[in-house]
């Protein structure tokens, strides 16, 4: 079965403004845009469903173009993003494979209080920050596979080793 991410949008987003700047401001829309990007390779890669929930009323096909099967960004629209992650927790059985990423301490409280895992906005930009390492690697690989750079050096620890 599947985790459930659910993600306080401005939280996380701070968070990442906090540490490419040394302080909080507002990130231009090419920086949401590929954190949004990460987020939803974070999905993809494995077996999890994420949900960006930002505060306030707005389209929420406004960044559509990085929706997927497994990635959304809605906005909360009438209530706070924290009423909405605390709607969508109550909502579900299985609260076990619920993640929840915020620093608010009472979505924190209401998660843990209903069975739901929680983690802090830095340590999802860590996670993705390794996980995007580990991808870069294993294309590193393949690359070098591809162009044959390997194949010579292959061979000779294969003899070697046989003999």
């Amino acid at each position: 079965m599947s985790e459930e991410w659910l993600i306080d949008g401005y939280n996380l987003l701070h968070d990442l403004a906090g540490r490419r700047r040394g302080r909080s401001g507002a990130l231009p829309l090419a920086e949401k845009g590929a954190l949004f990007a990460a987020l939803a390779g974070f999905a993809a890669s494995g077996s999890r469903r994420v949900t960006v929930v930002l505060d306030g009323v707005g389209r929420d096909a406004e960044f559509g173009a990085y929706r997927t099967a497994v990635f959304e960004v809605v906005h909360s629209q009438k209530v706070s993003a924290d009423t909405y992650i605390e709607r969508r927790i109550a909502e579900q059985k299985d609260r076990s494979r619920i993640v929840v990423v915020t620093r608010d301490r009472a979505i924190v409280t209401f998660a843990r209080g209903a069975g739901a895992r929680v983690t802090d906005p830095g340590e999802l930009l860590d996670l993705l920050k390794a996980e995007d390492r580990a991808h870069d690697e294993t294309l590193f690989k393949h690359r070098i596979a591809g162009h044959g750079f390997n194949r010579p050096f292959d061979r000779k620890l294969k003899d070697k080793g046989a003999s």
